[in-house]
């Protein structure tokens, strides 16, 4: 019996998980005279991970979604402390209250469409089209935070 003796070695193939760089940087300040107020920066960098169409075969895994890049500004104050005994509401309502914080957010300040996954769709003739899944686009975000 003849058998084919070929031994075909692939390569280096990447893993699921192989993002090649991943770095994020978050910077807050405060105003000197307005210690209360409050600005913060945050940015988000990520080279894509691999991907392939949807069979078995993991040796055709070798397309990459395209990097992941996202800058988020926010401006956060605080309205009440505790430690404020100067107000006169101090003794009212408030009396209870450690401090109430506010903020607001603006969540992908650049509007950058980030690929999350591909869905795959066929046509008639067995041809497999990766259609981009998309993170969402910019956001708002208001809080108000209260302790007690």
């Amino acid at each position: 019996m003849i058998t084919d003796s070929a031994t075909v070695f692939p390569g280096s193939l990447p893993r699921p998980t192989d993002q090649r760089v991943a770095f994020s940087l978050f910077f807050q300040d405060h105003i000197p005279k307005l210690p209360e107020l409050r600005v913060h920066v945050n940015m988000d960098f990520a080279t894509g991970l691999p991907f392939g169409p949807p069979d078995n075969r993991k040796d055709l895994d070798t397309l990459r979604i395209p990097s992941y890049k996202r800058v988020d500004i926010g401006f956060s104050g605080q309205l009440y402390n505790h430690a404020w005994k100067k107000h006169h509401i101090h003794k009212t309502i408030f009396k209870h209250l450690k401090s109430i914080w506010l903020s607001f957010e603006v969540w992908n300040i650049l509007g950058i469409n980030n690929t999350v996954s591909y869905l795959w769709v066929k046509d008639f003739n067995n041809i497999n089209y990766a259609v981009p899944n998309y993170l969402s686009n910019r956001r708002f975000n208001a809080r108000l935070l209260i302790k007690f």
